[in-house]
């Protein structure tokens, strides 16, 4: 019996220079010529591997690209809220991220070593850790007065407290009292004594911490009710702290607080301001004396 070929179908036929397939469907070329004028392409088995092999390669570029790129927007903006959100309302540094603070990088800017060398410390001055976290430099500052000196260290957070004891155990330093406290909510040193009202502490140290104050105009009059007439307040900020606070900032704000300011090291990334508790007697004369 013959074989016959249907009216509507002619027989592809194969195209040697383009490697194509080329053949009209009656009823479908209109459809087919908006691909190609009715052109159907066909790949080699070889073509097929290499432009796999090579677009597999570029997609994966792609991916890695596009990948990093997402993270590091998304941290970004992670960043720029979590800093937003701290300055609206600024919370203590979690236990957690205190690695942030104590780490060797910041450790040359910051580190225990350097700021406890600019408070000109002696033998049995007494020193208020305000904000003293796991005691990064409370060890320290204990070590610097010695036996007959005395460190308060004051937190809000129960978990740094825990690991500043941990700490000390392990140092066996035995001269520091820790204390669980907001500072400028007056804390009590003992015997019900608020922090603003002893006068006693040669030295007090704010080292990143003045900016997680929720009142910082109330923890500077705090700090400097609670210092003897000539003790010095030792302020530090570093650059990245979602908290940090500008050094024109803190020295307008320690002023209005009644201190003057009696040294500077330091500008970027980190900054240290001492200032020392100006006599009433004298703020007062150049309260007087301002128009």
């Amino acid at each position: 019996m013959a074989r016959t070929t249907s009216p509507g179908f002619h027989r592809p036929v194969l195209c040697p220079a383009t490697d194509e397939v080329r053949g009209s469907f009656h009823g479908v070329t209109p459809f087919l010529s908006w691909f190609g004028h009715g052109t159907i392409p066909r790949e080699s088995p070889a073509a097929r591997w290499r432009a796999g092999h090579y677009h597999g390669t570029m997609d994966l570029g792609k991916i890695a690209r596009y990948t990093s790129t997402t993270a590091a927007m998304a941290a970004l903006a992670s960043s720029f809220f979590f800093v937003l959100r701290q300055r609206r309302r600024p919370t203590p540094l979690s236990p957690r991220l205190f690695f942030l603070v104590e780490n060797p990088l910041t450790g040359a800017f910051v580190g225990a070593p350097l700021l406890v060398g600019r408070l000109g410390l002696t033998p049995g001055m007494k020193v208020l850790d305000a904000g003293c976290g796991p005691g990064r430099l409370t060890v320290p500052l204990a070590k610097a007065v010695g036996p007959g000196g005395r460190v308060v260290a004051l937190d809000g957070q129960p978990a740094m407290l825990g690991k500043l004891e941990g700490r000390l155990q392990a140092e066996g330093v035995k001269n520091v009292r820790p204390l669980l406290g907001e500072l400028g909510e007056g804390a009590p040193l003992g015997e019900g004594t608020p922090v603003g009202e002893k006068g006693g502490f040669d030295r007090a140290v704010l080292a990143m911490v003045l900016g997680e104050a929720r009142d910082r105009a109330g923890a500077l009059r705090e700090l400097h009710g609670a210092l003897r007439r000539g003790g010095v307040l030792s302020v530090t900020e570093i650059f990245g702290d979602p908290h940090h606070l500008g050094a024109s900032t803190v020295l307008k704000e320690a002023e209005a607080a009644g201190f003057r300011l009696v040294g500077r090291f330091g500008s970027f990334p980190a900054y240290t301001l001492n200032f020392e508790k100006e006599p009433r007697s004298a703020a007062l004369g150049r309260f007087d004396k301002a128009p």
